[in-house]
């Protein structure tokens, strides 16, 4: 690890086999599909679709799920 190219990249690092399995598959693809619906689109911008918004709920539920995530991989280490 350490050398990925972008967060999605360094999720199938976490879930490999060949790198110890540092987090289980179903995470993986909770957290790949949070940086694919949740950050991507605000990160490098919708493209041709309108920019996205979220409503302060939405912004609070995804900080303190994006904080959880990373209580839960620092207690692993």
């Amino acid at each position: 690890m350490g050398s990925e190219k972008g967060a999605a990249n360094y999720v199938s690092n976490l879930v490999s086999q060949k790198n110890g399995r540092f987090i289980e598959v179903w995470e993986g693809d909770m957290l790949t599909k949070m940086f694919s619906d949740v950050r991507n689109p605000f990160a490098h911008g919708p493209g041709q679709s309108p920019m996205p918004t979220l409503t302060p709920e939405q912004t609070n539920w995804t900080i303190e799920t994006v904080m959880t995530w990373i209580k839960s991989l620092v207690r692993r280490f």
